[in-house]
């Protein structure tokens, strides 16, 4: 009944339960798309079983492979879903994510300015759901100001660590750990294993999804051609032309669109399947040896025992930044845009082009967008002086001091106004103050 490949995993529920004696199997599971480490923990259901439902705290800890001692291999974690059988003898899946998954599952908007790095917006989701920060490498890479409207957090956060990649930067993931969560640069382990297929390993090539030539074009208005900001060639002459276009307003130089299209340049598309016996700790963006070539991990699925077995997905670094895992940059901002579009096509359908907002004493708060804004334009007719002085004039070369209709005095904070968003929702006007129909 009790599979006793488990005794050196622990399951610990509520931070008291300790349910090692009643583990069937548990699998773990991560991948590069996904945020959060997933666990599958099958038990069987005693007339001591303590109450286990979602939303409790639960750890996953075992020996690492070649090691000696317990560590900890899913912690924080939290139960998110249970479903008992009962054939006889009652038995209970358990799935668990660790705490990440608030992020990956949350929606939210954000407003960023000009000028700051994936890791500094990273520090800004994590801190406003609570989770506690370890070490963050510094992508160091400047990314453009981004309006992100109602969508999951973890799409922002991919979106960020994409046009990361695309300005010349490196590949980085977000992980939890006992300590908070880090961002680490993939393939940055200190540890690389070397597998050897013990049980099955395959390879699949492929020309579907190989980009030989990619065209970034760039802002252009409805009635105009979008001009080409630069044609990036790859193996055009070995497989043909194979063309990907880029646009985004993100890019504004012939520079950064060299840079962008290079990095979406792939060969034939390339990855490795293998099955073998389980080496517990490798985690999705791990760097490992397989046939004598360094390559990522892009998914994994462990099946813990004694020994276990695992089940990996590999790709070349090349796979994984320009044609598989993340392949297009801007490929995942396409919820982005959706979200814009439908937000945009409501308010046009709905007759309503501007917005309304309250000036405050740092910025700008607009009805309909959670964040302050702080990085606005306003109108030259709203920042005339409350008096003006009228030119010399007369026989007495006299002046006069004229005070300013009260509709164009300076704007305070408390006023209300009228905003018009432009440059695709990235800008903000300041166009009219509004005050009740009194």
């Amino acid at each position: 009944m009790i599979n006793p490949g488990l005794n050196q995993y622990e399951v610990v529920l509520a931070n008291k339960y300790y349910l090692r004696e009643l583990i069937e199997s548990i699998t773990l599971e991560d991948a590069l798309d996904e945020i959060a480490y997933r666990a599958t923990i099958r038990m069987v259901v005693t007339p001591d079983f303590p109450g286990i439902s979602p939303g409790q705290d639960i750890r996953v800890s075992g020996i690492p492979f070649g090691g000696s001692s317990m560590v900890y291999l899913l912690h924080p974690g939290v139960v998110w879903e249970t479903e008992s059988k009962n054939r006889g003898q009652k038995h209970i899946d358990v799935t668990v994510y660790d705490k990440t998954i608030y992020i990956g599952k949350s929606e939210d908007e954000y407003l960023f300015p000009n000028g700051m790095t994936a890791t500094q917006r990273l520090k800004r989701y994590a801190t406003d759901w609570g989770i506690p920060l370890a070490t963050m490498a510094d992508t160091s890479v400047v990314l453009a100001k981004a309006v992100y409207r109602a969508q999951p957090i973890w799409s922002m956060i991919k979106a960020d660590l994409k046009e990361t990649v695309a300005k010349g930067g490196e590949m980085y993931r977000p992980r939890l750990t006992p300590n908070g969560l880090e961002l680490l640069k993939l393939g940055s382990n200190s540890t690389v294993w070397v597998l050897e297929a013990e049980e099955e390993a395959g390879q699949k090539r492929t020309l579907e999804g190989t980009i030989t030539q990619v065209k970034v074009l760039g802002h252009a208005d409805e009635d105009k051609k979008s001009p080409v900001l630069a044609i990036v060639k790859g193996e055009t002459g070995k497989y043909g032309t194979l063309q990907k276009v880029l646009q985004d307003e993100k890019i504004k130089s012939t520079a950064q669109a060299k840079t962008a299209g290079q990095k979406l340049l792939s060969g034939i598309q390339e990855t490795f399947p293998v099955s073998t016996i389980d080496i517990n700790t490798i985690r999705a963006g791990d760097k490992v040896r397989f046939n004598g070539m360094d390559l990522l991990v892009t998914s994994v699925r462990h099946e813990l025992g004694s020994p276990g077995h695992m089940t990996l997905e590999l790709a070349s670094e090349d796979y994984v930044s320009g044609g598989g895992i993340m392949p297009d940059p801007y490929k995942e901002l396409a919820s982005i845009i959706e979200n814009r579009i439908s937000y945009k096509t409501t308010r046009a359908l709905s007759g309503v082009l501007c917005e309304l907002g309250t000036i405050t004493s740092t910025g700008l708060k607009l009805d309909g967008f959670k964040y302050e804004i702080q990085d606005y334009l306003i109108a030259e007719h709203l920042i005339l002086q409350e008096t003006l002085m009228t030119e010399a004039g007369g026989s007495d070369n006299h002046t006069h001091l004229v005070k300013v209709p009260e509709q164009l005095i300076p704007l305070k904070e408390g006023d209300r106004v009228l905003v018009v968003p432009v440059n695709g929702g990235n800008d903000f006007v300041v166009i009219a103050r509004v005050v009740p129909n009194a």
